[in-house]
């Protein structure tokens, strides 16, 4: 995760959450804990401009609100800006961040599941609780953070905070307990299962991302989908409902079958005959805030390298995405476009500014 947090501050920061978590941890100390933290993860990743994204962060996280058990911790909800950065996670004293890649790549329920699991991990206290197991191994490499290049990088330091190893029982509890929470709040529990699947199919591709704490444990993912599968047919999840849509737009003429990561490139199944050279674009089914609805957007140029129905292509990607955000079923457009690629982002700006 690319995060530079200041070392000298990060020490001393570090220093104050590990010893109050060794010697009791009040809820003032987590509340100023937390604001600390959140003031530096915001100057690397400042929160997104786009307003119509903000707007439903804060409203989907007010719906939990009246059922988390501690009620004192005023909870903050951000979509932050991190370029090539797919991360949800929680922080000490109620600060929850959705990076932009996560939250368009992820459907309104599916929000909302990955937003239970965080607050779950942050209404247990679970960061704290991990630390103060952790207190002494901690406290040995903080000194490390001062010899530089030799020592510990001051991004593995910073993202203790961000990037929490939680253990297999809190893994557990925020998963079952922020589905109790999801249903609670009124959402669907299947999407706690399609969020998983998803995200670790990106994931699997480019053995690139760090998905929050969902993924803190990769050996345990599929018995985690099994039993979290299991708890949403409980609640009358169907199984048709457990499944990730694929991606579906008529004017698609192929989807891509198979991630290429060494070469850069996708192997991608035509409907129609390809040529080598032949130019074409990938899109991304992606949710946009503004107008509430999932579309696809343009991600990526590609070109034909064979010929055929099925055929590699070799990708160049645009805007803000990056050849990590392609998945196996996005959907094969023909080039040449005559409008220019729209991202939910560009859609949400536009329209906060009209109005």
């Amino acid at each position: 995760m690319k995060i530079n947090l200041r070392a000298p501050f990060l020490i001393c920061l570090l220093t104050v959450f590990v010893c109050g978590a060794a010697f009791g941890y009040s809820l003032e100390k987590e509340l100023k804990t937390g604001a600390k933290v959140a003031k530096e993860v915001e100057k690397e990743m400042p929160p997104s401009d786009n307003e119509a994204a903000q707007k439903a962060i804060e409203e989907l996280g007010a719906k939990f609100m009246p059922h988390i058990e501690r009620k004192d911790v005023p909870y903050h909800f951000k979509v932050v800006e991190a370029k090539g950065v797919m991360n949800a996670f929680a922080l000490p004293g109620g600060y929850v961040y959705f990076t932009e890649r996560m939250w368009q790549i992820l459907t309104p329920e599916e929000r909302a599941a990955v937003m239970a699991h965080e607050i779950t991990h942050s209404d247990k206290r679970h960061a704290i609780t991990a630390q103060r197991k952790a207190n002494q191994r901690a406290l040995w490499s903080l000194p490390l953070v001062v010899l530089g290049p030799v020592g510990m990088n001051v991004m593995a330091v910073g993202n203790v905070m961000i990037s929490m190893r939680y253990s297999r029982k809190q893994e557990q509890e925020a998963d079952e307990a922020g589905m109790d929470l999801l249903v609670k709040a009124g959402f669907d529990p299947a999407g706690a299962v399609t969020s998983m699947k998803k995200l670790r199919a990106i994931e699997n591709e480019y053995n690139k991302y760090e998905i929050s704490s969902v993924f803190s444990d990769h050996p345990e993912t599929q018995k985690r989908i099994d039993y979290l599968t299991a708890r949403a047919v409980r609640y009358g999840s169907k199984p048709e409902d457990l499944e990730v849509k694929p991606f579906d737009d008529p004017a698609a003429i192929g989807k891509v079958a198979k991630i290429l990561a060494d070469l850069g490139g996708v192997e991608a199944s035509l409907t129609i005959k390809a040529a080598y050279g032949d130019k074409f674009v990938v899109k991304k089914m992606l949710y946009d805030d503004a107008s509430k609805t999932a579309k696809p957007v343009k991600v990526a140029d590609a070109v034909s390298m064979a010929s055929g129905r099925y055929v590699t292509l070799l990708l160049t990607p645009v805007d803000v995405y990056e050849k990590a955000d392609i998945a196996v079923g996005d959907g094969i457009y023909l080039e040449p476009e005559t409008e220019e690629a729209e991202t939910p982002a560009d859609s949400g700006k536009e329209k906060g500014k009209k109005e």
